[in-house]
């Protein structure tokens, strides 16, 4: 099953709530993960926080639950930006 149809079946099914598109990959974020909560996530975590932030700061999202997943660990981008400057 493609991206496409995955989204199209979510949806139809309900599960779909809201899908942000994240152009930077938020290494800020992906670090602070590790730092302040002890996750050790990767880059595209970092952009699903990124986008988990970005909804929960909207008007009337104030006391709703997000859900974001968080889909990679930090073992594959030990050589990567992701680990610059960090001692």
């Amino acid at each position: 099953m493609d991206l496409h149809a995955f989204i199209a079946a979510a949806d139809e099914a309900g599960y779909l709530v809201r899908i942000l598109e994240q152009v930077d990959p938020h290494l800020d974020l992906a670090r602070r993960a590790a730092e302040l909560e002890g996750m050790p996530v990767g880059i595209s975590s970092g952009a699903a926080i990124a986008a988990a932030l970005e909804i929960g700061a909207r008007p009337g999202m104030a006391g709703k639950r997000i859900v974001a997943v968080l889909p990679s660990f930090a073992e594959r981008y030990l050589s990567t930006a992701l680990f610059d400057g960090l001692e």
